[in-house]
């Protein structure tokens, strides 16, 4: 099998997330994968992702590891792929690697970004890739309590269920919130548009979505500091903090691993 590792742009708005599913489902997975059929004739392939994006959630840098029975060279297959894949979804690198090389387990840290405003208007154009909440936040405040997750804590009150787990224990490298340059982009939006910027070393289900949602309600003085250092006690599953924020705003950003 000869093996490559890409790196994988796409909008999420028109797909059932990132992950494999039946035949005929559209995912990101799914669709490149019947790209990759049609390159090798059918021959035999397979591909790993770096994790899992929801229905609606884009990717700026999603790594993956593709296996294929078919001989061809790094550049001439990014150039086939892009050809065929849906202007939704791009290839922005590609290069051989190692069979041994895996995105997931070999990945030291990722970063997630999660776009959002509160605005009255919000200009069209964004509306997929930017989440409105309607009424005011108290941003200052949101960005003091992104300070209480980092380090390393028992995120279960972070998770939906799904996916099995041996633990819920995640470390937080950063988690901040500031302007986002997408408000240089908008003419109609009438506040300001602002940006969850947080790296770790894994995420659970859900688990950014489930912050942003807890940290909206911190916003609208709904959620105090206690509670959410109470969250992160761990021990058995308590109230959650705050709805999952929607998926329009999330994208998964960057992808570290020790060679690149």
């Amino acid at each position: 099998m000869n093996t490559y590792r890409a790196i994988l742009q796409y909008s999420g708005t028109d797909y059932k997330g990132f992950q494999k599913q039946n035949s005929g489902v559209p995912t990101i997975q799914n669709t490149l994968e019947d790209v990759l059929k049609k390159i090798s004739s059918g021959k035999e392939l397979k591909t790993i992702g770096s994790g899992r994006t929801d229905t609606g959630v884009h990717a700026n840098y999603q790594v993956i590891k593709i296996s294929m029975n078919f001989n061809i060279p790094a550049r001439g297959l990014k150039k086939a792929i892009n050809d065929l894949l849906p202007p939704a979804i791009r290839i922005k690198d590609l290069s051989e690697c190692e069979d041994t090389f895996h995105p997931i387990h070999h990945a030291i840290n990722k970063e997630y970004r999660y776009r959002f405003t509160f605005s009255q208007y919000l200009d069209p154009s964004l509306n997929k890739y930017c989440t409105n909440i309607f009424g005011d936040l108290d941003i200052k405040l949101m960005q003091d309590f992104c300070k209480l997750y980092v380090g390393t804590h028992d995120f279960i009150n972070y998770q939906t269920m799904g996916t099995d787990v041996e633990s819920t224990i995640r470390e937080i490298k950063s988690c901040e919130i500031n302007p986002c340059n997408l408000h240089s982009m908008m003419s109609n939006t009438t506040k300001e548009v602002f940006e969850l910027r947080i790296v770790g070393t894994g995420f659970l289900k859900q688990m950014v979505r489930l912050i942003m949602g807890a940290l909206f309600e911190a916003g609208k003085g709904r959620v105090d500091s206690n509670a959410i250092k109470s969250s992160l006690l761990g021990g058995e599953l308590k109230n959650r903090l705050g709805p999952v924020a929607p998926p329009q705003g999330l994208v998964l950003y960057y992808v570290k691993y020790p060679d690149i």
